[in-house]
């Protein structure tokens, strides 16, 4: 029997003053992935909080209610779920606010969480994270974890500022040996057809060729660095960015206004895609992910550069002192 994994996921609004809306968004997004025999689904950043935190210091308990409905929803599905959310996390020090992906299995139990280390304005009084990327064990012994956001921009313009690690979080990567790389989005987009004199945003400020030139410079960085951390790290990348703008006002009709700040989709570990969605609009997404994806990698870069690709060979984790994760309970048929 060929060991893989359905991985999903849904490109889909948020919205930054609803959480209910919000949470029947990710409904759907689990009735489809239910439909399509999907393991583990994943969503943008901040999915279900929505992207204000000014909005959501006031509805906290609402938000945490909520990520409760969603997981019993797809518990119910028997869905794996990787959920961007904010999230008050009940840690060693107290109650602390965090910008998270969660991970749930299908059964309802969360068996990692991702805390966002590179936080912006943006993420308000959510706390950095203070730990090394955190690595956790799906089936068939594969090794995963989390990023989210400008954790996989590089963040140069942050490192080694105020705390912010030295060395970009994508360089930790590769000395982890991670088979997967689950990677939650929330990027600036704008509408395309905004008059400059409606824009709240400086880019928005712009003329339309200037603005549009600058679009298309941070699109480039950002796949850019999506395809050098699958490739450095020899690991593939399940990526999902929001389909609108911060601060849409819920209108389904302005959906597809405005192009995705990074691609949504499954990137290889040489830099390729192996599934990727439309750039515009609420999108659902699958791929087979096969359990020997890495190693095939790897050889095959091994092989072609007479096994001077790395130093070393793939780590034996059993005679290293690195921790092996606990092993989710992802249930598969």
């Amino acid at each position: 029997m060929t060991k893989k994994i359905r991985i999903g996921g849904a490109q889909i609004p948020v919205h930054d003053r609803d959480i209910s809306t919000n949470k029947v968004e990710i409904f759907k997004a689990i009735d489809w992935a239910k439909e399509n025999g999907v393991d583990i689904l994943q969503t943008p950043e901040c999915a279900l909080s929505g992207y204000n935190f000014k909005f959501w210091n006031e509805h906290i308990e609402e938000s945490q209610n909520a990520v409760k409905e969603v997981v019993d929803y797809a518990k119910e599905a028997v869905v794996g779920l990787n959920l961007g959310t904010l999230y008050l996390d009940d840690e060693f020090y107290g109650s602390i606010k965090r910008n998270q992906i969660r991970h749930y299995a299908p059964n309802g139990e969360i068996y990692a969480i991702t805390n966002k280390t590179y936080c912006v304005d943006a993420d308000g009084s959510s706390v950095f994270n203070f730990h090394p990327v955190n690595t956790f064990q799906l089936p068939y012994e594969l090794k995963a974890a989390g990023m989210i956001c400008n954790d996989m921009w590089g963040a140069s313009q942050e490192t080694g500022k105020d705390y912010m690690p030295i060395k970009a979080l994508n360089e930790t990567l590769v000395d982890l040996h991670v088979d997967l790389i689950f990677h939650c989005t929330n990027g600036f987009k704008f509408d395309e057809k905004l008059d400059p004199e409606k824009g709240a945003n400086a880019i928005e400020r712009l003329p339309s060729d200037t603005r549009f030139v600058l679009r298309k410079m941070f699109d480039e960085w950002h796949e850019s660095w999506l395809k050098m951390t699958a490739f450095r790290s020899v690991a593939s990348i399940l990526t999902v960015d929001s389909c609108v703008y911060w601060d849409w006002n819920g209108e389904e009709e302005l959906i597809d206004k405005c192009k995705t700040a990074s691609p949504s989709g499954v990137v290889n570990p040489i830099g390729g895609w192996d599934v990727q969605a439309p750039r515009y609009g609420r999108q659902y997404f699958k791929w087979d992910y096969d359990a020997g994806t890495k190693t095939k990698y790897w050889n095959m870069l091994n092989e072609k550069t007479d096994g001077t690709w790395k130093t070393t060979d793939m780590l034996n984790l059993d005679s290293t002192k690195i921790h092996i994760p606990k092993k989710s309970n992802i249930i598969l048929p």
